[in-house]
């Protein structure tokens, strides 16, 4: 048995960095300096067990980046905390994702405070990060549990720093947050209360042009 896992095992690494993609990008090391280089995006998603075709599996990134410095043969592992971030590009769109220390709600004491690579999914005069995570749900009358990916959406700018956005009305909410990070306030007064069913992306788009106005 643990042979065939092994080979297993074997197979899977093997298939995996054949299809796996090399793409132009780089990392930012944690004294902010650039270093150009390639990083391997798998294609094999492991929840699903299948292949990614025509889109990226960017939930590995949350935990993980294989980096390989230009004029190097090796590919190196790096985790969130170890760098600051990094960016790649896959034809004409590019990914940058930065690492921060994040709290959840988990109710072991040791993981309420965890480090990730949050995706920037906008830059503007805010910048909106997302965090990729699974959870277990039930399914069915049967209360069969399996996991889902999520999404949580934070607010960053240099000084405020890093704010999960919560659309409920506990802790900060839309109102509150736009406030602390200097939103201009003719344009929050005008906000309706459907703001509390936009989305955080289209809030932002939407500021952008506001101001250009």
């Amino acid at each position: 048995m643990i042979k065939k896992v092994f080979i297993a095992l074997i197979l899977f690494c093997f298939l995996d960095n054949i299809y796996a993609e090399k793409l132009s990008g780089y990392i930012i090391t944690n004294d902010a300096d650039t270093i150009f280089g390639k990083i391997r995006v798998s294609r094999f998603n492991l929840y699903t067990g299948g292949y990614v075709v025509n889109d990226i599996n960017l939930e590995p990134f949350s935990h993980m980046v294989e980096f390989k410095e230009n004029g190097k043969h090796r590919f190196m592992i790096y985790s969130p905390g170890e760098i600051a971030g990094f960016y790649f590009l896959k034809g004409s769109v590019e990914y940058r994702f930065k690492s921060f220390t994040i709290q959840t709600n988990s109710i072991i004491r040791n993981d309420r405070e965890i480090t990730k690579f949050l995706h920037l999914v906008f830059q503007g005069e805010l910048s909106i990060y997302r965090d990729l995570f699974r959870s277990s749900v039930s399914v069915g009358s049967e209360h069969f549990n399996r996991t889902m990916l999520f999404y949580d959406y934070y607010l960053f700018n240099e000084k405020q720093g890093l704010n999960k956005v919560n659309w409920k009305n506990e802790d900060l909410t839309i109102i509150d947050l736009l406030k602390l990070y200097e939103v201009d306030n003719n344009y929050i007064e005008n906000l309706s209360t459907e703001i509390y069913f936009m989305n955080i992306q289209e809030l932002m788009y939407d500021y952008e042009r506001w101001k250009a106005l």
